[in-house]
């Protein structure tokens, strides 16, 4: 696998730096086609990075729904990333891919998806925090850091704290996940998370554009 140019790693890091709210399309394989709406919604609230996740979706239907979302995106400004599935990343030609503890290594993802895509990681511990600084990823998410019923099977919470130690130890970008709402983010951007990422935060939302902008001016 060729390496990233210095100057395209450094556009990379900028790209990045520029994320703060970080909304997660989360939808089922039969419900696909909510996904172009909830998409312009977030893009009309300013978000400049989205993550599309279909569990249980098979890489044709993610790539495929992918697609349909990549123009608006780019005429925006706005990152896709894909969850789970490097294949699907590769074959849409997404912005990036978000791997959790489960899904394939970062190093053979990294030869799926190449080396100018944006990668990233899931973390629920200090002990894979540490393992994950090791791996060719572009930014560590930690959590769920308060409960969340976005998933059937949670990890356990980790709290503010471990948002704390894994700022402390970060050489990259920490992104704070789980149960994250309008009225606990101010205190999880004061522990140092560089993003934070929301499913049901805005996608239960009746106004998903207005969700995603009053969220976003936390940063403001």
């Amino acid at each position: 696998m060729r390496a990233l140019s210095d100057l395209d790693a450094a556009k990379k890091r900028e790209r990045l730096a520029a994320w703060d709210l970080y909304p997660i399309v989360d939808l089922k394989p039969e419900n696909c086609e909510r996904c172009g709406l909830a998409v312009d919604q977030m893009i009309a609230g300013g978000a400049r990075v989205i993550q599309l996740r279909i569990k249980g979706a098979s890489t044709a239907r993610i790539a495929e729904t992918a697609r349909g979302v990549i123009a608006p995106c780019r005429a925006a400004g706005v990152a896709l990333i894909v969850n789970d599935d490097a294949e699907a990343c590769r074959d849409a030609d997404a912005d990036g891919l978000h791997l959790g503890q489960g899904d394939l290594s970062p190093s053979v993802a990294r030869r799926v998806i190449g080396p100018e895509r944006i990668l990233g990681l899931s973390t629920h511990s200090r002990a894979q925090f540490t393992a994950g600084l090791r791996e060719p990823v572009d930014y560590l998410a930690v959590g769920p850091v308060f409960d969340t019923v976005n998933k059937a099977n949670p990890d356990p919470t980790v709290g503010l704290e471990l948002v704390r130690w894994a700022k402390s130890q970060a050489d990259r970008p920490v992104i704070a996940i789980g149960g994250i709402n309008s009225m606990n983010i101010r205190s999880v951007i004061d522990a140092g998370a560089d993003a934070v990422a929301v499913i049901g935060a805005v996608m239960k939302s009746s106004d998903i554009a207005a969700a995603v902008r009053s969220m976003r001016a936390v940063w403001i």
